[in-house]
């Protein structure tokens, strides 16, 4: 069968071009093929046109524009993962730049298209209590119980993002007097962190009802379902959902916003910074490339801005009402003039 210079070109891209020249993970050439899957499927339905017969000359300005509006309109993306697809097709657009000279305008045209202007929303995570009500909810009389026990516990206390937890193996974890977890974050970059008394426990007992301590399990998934198989994002979405459901049953003033594995990242770092944790160790713990994404915790903790705002006017504002203020016969007297 012969392949059309698209296909070749998307198949070098993401096959050679992002994993040895621009050393990318695998999470991230996944995540750059799905938007090719998306772009693929675009073709289909609105063009008419198969994948085996898409050539680089279809590829324009107004299709890009038109691509990226069918993403927001038609399958529901928000301006972020919009923004987020445009730069996987600048990154391919990068790439025929210098392998397909002939049409480097064309391509300069569409690497100069910009990303969509939006407002972040603001954070929203679990106070202390929501979290200690949501761990607690699972239990540990069931095997299966246990399991989501230390797997909501170990989220919250590492601060791992969801593909993170999924990817832990028993040797991730290293026991001993500082016990600490090794997590493999964004392109490939690793960080270790420290865990509490408390989840240790939690990861001992349950490690040991599943035969984790095993030599041979060394690499099996922490967390597995069926058949052995690690678990993946909706996995996890729906077992966070299924606790969340329960708890507020019996908590209904809680829980007031939606739930996410990155709810529990979240809940770690805002509390954290409210026990005087330094911003720089949060940015470490959390595997931050740049100290203004931790920042954003500090703007909003309500405990920050409050300590703020005593340490500026503490001493300006009066203590005690003046002598005047607590005389009535004086007071009734200067309020006669009002009528």
């Amino acid at each position: 069968m012969k392949h059309t210079d698209f296909a070749k070109s998307l198949s070098d891209f993401l096959s050679t071009y992002l994993v040895n020249e621009c050393g990318y993970s695998m999470n991230t050439v996944k995540a750059y093929a799905t938007t090719f899957s998306l772009f693929v499927v675009f073709f289909s339905e609105i063009k008419r046109k198969k994948i085996n017969s898409i050539i680089l000359d279809d590829i324009t300005k107004p299709i890009i524009l038109y691509f990226l509006e069918w993403l927001e309109k038609v399958k529901g993306n928000n301006v972020s993962t919009r923004n987020a697809r445009l730069a996987a097709l600048k990154s391919f657009f990068q790439y025929l730049e210098y392998r397909n000279i002939k049409d480097i305008a064309k391509w300069q045209e569409l690497i100069s298209i910009k990303a969509k202007r939006h407002y972040q929303k603001s954070i929203s995570f679990l106070s202390e209590e929501e979290m200690m009500i949501l761990l607690a909810e699972p239990g540990v009389t069931f095997k299966k119980a246990i399991r989501d026990t230390t797997l909501l516990s170990l989220m919250y206390d590492s601060g791992c993002r969801v593909q993170e937890l999924c990817d832990f193996t028993p040797s991730s974890i290293k026991f001993g007097d500082t016990s600490t977890i090794k997590i493999i974050g964004k392109g490939g970059k690793s960080r270790c962190v420290p865990l509490s008394d408390k989840c240790v426990n939690l990861l001992k007992c349950y490690m040991e009802r599943v035969n984790l301590f095993a030599p041979y399990a060394n690499k099996y998934p922490l967390f597995s379902g069926p058949n052995n198989r690690k678990l993946v994002r909706n996995t996890i979405n729906a077992l966070i959902n299924k606790y969340v459901i329960s708890a507020k049953k019996n908590h209904d003033a809680l829980f007031l916003h939606p739930v996410t594995p990155h709810s529990f990242r979240h809940a770690r770092a805002m509390h954290l910074l409210d026990a005087d944790v330094d911003l720089i160790w949060i940015k470490d713990f959390l595997g931050h490339r740049s100290i203004q994404t931790t920042e954003i915790y500090a703007k909003l903790s309500e405990k920050k801005k409050r300590e703020a705002l005593e340490r500026v006017s503490g001493d300006i504002y009066p203590e005690k009402m003046a002598p005047w203020q607590t005389d009535s016969d004086l007071l009734n007297m200067l309020n006669s003039y009002k009528k």
